[in-house]
């Protein structure tokens, strides 16, 4: 028995279609496809004054909508801003492709230039090291200099110290004498009106002088008198007598002092001499050492300038190929903005010379023979070079008429921008 078909489900109703949608591309005039490329190029390609790049856009938009001979004379000024703004563009590009292009021809040459400044580099790193080693011995020597002077120095300085410390304690004493005197003639100063000490400053001052006297040798009966005798306004003939003998000790112990102090200085002479001299070694030593350290300075210095300068030079020589890679991307990268930019100012040519007037070309009746003749020839041409003259000659023709049209208003524009200018 033979199986049973399934029987299709019934439709509840007509099938419904779908509508198809249509999308109908937007037409663009060409006209405005040319003037919206070239407003573009001034916005992409304009780094100048804000308020000029918006002049320039406005007037590459509105200065080519009309044919030529319909648009209004002023609009010449315009064309002229937009033409020269144009031309910048392509001589800026033209100098970039041009730039790329002696870069990249050059690149084999700096290769070589960077090898051979390689090498150089090495010998005079190793030139300079050795300088750098020599001068590092050099300064070992001078710092052994050094501690040798600075050692005599030391060794001259405690033996002329020891040696002169009788000299010294002379010269201490002389002083303490001196200051001690000085206050005795105050107090026995009789020069009318002359100013003296008087209460507890009167009193310390005779006591100092009192116990300097028994100090030095004096007599006692003088330090037991000298007391009492200064305390004194007015002084009798006794009283003189014994200041006499008290200035004579202090002019005595003076005496003898610097006696002393020159026998002494008289005997430490050489060894003052002599440590003179040792620190006049070791301050020269000091210098020297100091020069050649500021000179180890300066070579260390060149050989970081070297060492930094081979780096580069290495780097160079690493990166070539990608150098000659990124110069060719920018020269491609420019000759094809520079090829745009010539494309666009053709087409603003094209606009600019733009006219809707038709040339009417005149018809030359001819023999027979020799439009027959024509016809053979034409016949033999391939007709795109035919299409290709007539479209010349015509468009000779319209540009020579628009020519003539634009010489015989010329005079007139002048006029009219002189005015305006004024």
């Amino acid at each position: 028995m033979a199986p049973k078909r399934k029987q299709p489900a019934a439709k509840s109703g007509p099938k419904a279609k779908k509508a198809k949608v249509v999308v109908e591309e937007p037409v663009v005039d060409p006209i405005e496809a040319k003037i919206e490329t070239l407003v573009d190029t001034i916005k992409n390609h304009y780094e100048g004054d804000r308020r000029v790049k918006e002049i320039l856009t406005l007037a590459a938009t509105h200065t080519y909508e009309k044919p030529r001979e319909d648009r209004h004379k002023f609009y010449e000024t315009f064309h002229n801003m937009v033409d020269e703004t144009l031309l910048e563009f392509i001589k800026t590009h033209k100098d970039l492709k041009e730039g790329a292009h002696a870069k990249l021809a050059n690149m084999d040459n700096v290769k070589e230039a960077n090898i051979t400044k390689e090498t150089e580099l090495v010998e005079k790193i190793t030139t300079k090291q050795s300088e750098i080693d020599a001068q590092k011995t050099l300064i070992e020597e001078k710092e052994q200099t050094l501690q040798i002077a600075e050692d005599v120095l030391s060794e001259k300085d405690i033996e002329a110290t020891n040696a002169c410390e009788e000299k010294e304690k002379f010269e201490e004493d002389l002083e303490k004498t001196e200051e001690v005197y000085a206050s005795y003639k105050t107090l026995t100063d009789a020069t009318e009106g002359a100013e003296k000490p008087s209460g507890k400053e009167q009193k310390k001052l005779i006591t100092n002088i009192a116990n300097y006297l028994k100090k030095i040798g004096a007599a006692s009966s003088l330090t037991v008198a000298v007391p009492g005798i200064l305390a004194k306004a007015e002084h009798a003939a006794f009283d003189l007598i014994v200041l006499q003998e008290s200035t004579r000790v202090f002019d005595e112990k003076i005496s003898s002092l610097k006696t002393s102090i020159s026998e002494e200085q008289a005997k430490t002479a050489p060894l003052v001499a002599e440590k003179e001299a040792a620190s006049t070694s070791a301050n020269a030593a000091r210098e020297d050492l100091k020069t050649n350290e500021e000179a180890l300075v300066v070579l260390e210095t060149a050989l970081g300038e070297l060492v930094s300068e081979k780096k580069e030079v290495v780097k160079a020589l690493k990166n070539h190929n990608k150098e000659v890679s990124k110069i060719t991307a920018e020269l491609e990268e420019h000759t094809a903005t520079f090829d745009k930019l010539t494309e666009v100012y053709q087409t603003e040519q094209e606009l600019y010379n733009r006219s809707d007037i038709v040339a009417e070309v005149p018809v030359e009746e001819a023999p027979v023979e020799e439009a027959v003749e024509e016809v053979v020839v034409v016949d033999s041409v391939p007709a795109d070079a035919v299409m290709e003259t007539v479209v010349e000659e015509d468009v000779t023709m319209k540009k020579e008429d628009y020519t003539s049209k634009y010489e015989e208003n010329l005079e007139d524009v002048n006029t009219d921008v002189e005015l305006v200018e004024n």
